[in-house]
């Protein structure tokens, strides 16, 4: 329903591509390892919105070390 309000929204009704993209026609873009983490709580908000914010914070400190990691090894092998 979120996806269909922003179409309307944005009134790109009009406009195939959005329409497509909005409702599932087209690809997701390429995600990049950067974003990854951000991606990774945007799926989790459920379980995160049940936690105080020092468990928060003690949930995301190892991935954001991991990730300057992460980033680096598939700069080093073409991962």
């Amino acid at each position: 329903m979120q996806r269909i309000t922003l179409v309307l929204n944005r009134d790109a009704v009009e406009d195939e591509q959005d329409v497509a993209a909005v409702l599932g026609g087209e690809d997701r873009p390429s995600l990049m390892l950067s974003d990854l983490l951000d991606e990774y709580e945007a799926l989790q908000s459920t379980i995160l919105g049940r936690m105080s914010k020092d468990q928060v914070r003690k949930w995301r400190n190892p991935k954001k070390r991991a990730r300057p990691d992460t980033v680096a090894h598939q700069h080093n092998t073409g991962f």
